[in-house]
């Protein structure tokens, strides 16, 4: 397998959750002297909630290759995970003082130094001067909506999450934002997943949510402010599955597909 399939096939393991699949392809990247397997490996670890390993990985990483500012941001977020404030300093300060670190990047790192104002800049600016796709953008915002969080201004921080939303709606760092700042709790919380039917520019798609609530009722309603206001008319939940109690997480959206179009045949 060459480095681009051996990559999307790591990608995939992880964003499956599949920690054994994505450990092989991080260890033969890694043989490959690819440095993207050092993160690879550390997201496997941190599947399975081993970040010990993940930091020593981590750490192994930068040791062969300090330029590449993902693995001192992964490390700076890992050494912060496990309470140890000096050495995710050291980490953050390493991904700015390396000038191929993109602006999300930069501006993640001066939020994490509590340099809150200038994380907001860098986002902002980048955003200004980006012709960017909607997810990019998505993410710029997204850097602006967690440093306004971090400095506690969550009524700031929200309206900055729901512009997140509105650029890419399946964002799940503005999902658990939301949540993070909503703080909506139950004792009776179940988790439901919905599929809902609508119609987009003539065309009819799927879309499939993930969601904390009450009752399918909330469950609908908490879904639908993911969705467009120019296709909310058109939605129509088709199932809504009861899956299991979740009475220990915050009420919210968890998780939405993106749209699945209905084939156009000729």
């Amino acid at each position: 397998m060459d480095i681009e399939s051996l990559i999307r096939h790591a990608d995939d393991a992880l964003q499956a959750g599949n920690d054994k699949a994505a450990l092989a392809a991080g260890q033969s990247l890694v043989d490959m002297r690819h440095a993207y397997g050092f993160e690879v490996l550390a997201r496997a670890y941190l599947l399975r909630d081993e970040k010990t390993r993940a930091i020593a990985t981590l750490q192994d990483g930068v040791s062969k290759a300090p330029n590449v500012w993902q693995l001192w941001e992964l490390l700076g977020d890992s050494w912060t995970d496990v309470g140890d404030a000096r050495r995710a300093r050291e980490s953050y300060e390493r991904v700015l003082a390396l000038p191929n670190a993109d602006s999300v990047a930069r501006a993640h790192a001066l939020t994490e130094l509590e340099r809150f104002d200038e994380a907001i800049a860098i986002a902002r600016a980048a955003l200004d001067d980006s012709d960017a796709q909607a997810d990019e953008r998505a993410r710029l915002q997204y850097s602006i909506a967690y440093a306004l969080w971090s400095k506690g201004q969550s009524d700031l921080a929200l309206a900055a999450a729901w512009e997140v939303v509105s650029l890419h709606p399946a964002n799940e760092d503005a999902m658990w934002l939301i949540r993070e700042v909503e703080q909506q709790h139950s004792r009776t919380a179940m988790q439901f997943r919905l599929i809902a039917e609508g119609q987009q520019d003539g065309r009819r798609f799927l879309v499939t949510s993930d969601v904390v609530a009450d009752d399918e009722q909330e469950a609908r309603d908490l879904a639908i402010r993911f969705e467009p206001e120019s296709v909310r008319s058109s939605i129509v939940f088709e199932e809504v599955k009861k899956l299991h109690r979740a009475a220990e997480l915050p009420k919210g959206v968890y998780w939405r597909s993106d749209y699945v179009f209905e084939e156009i045949r000729a």
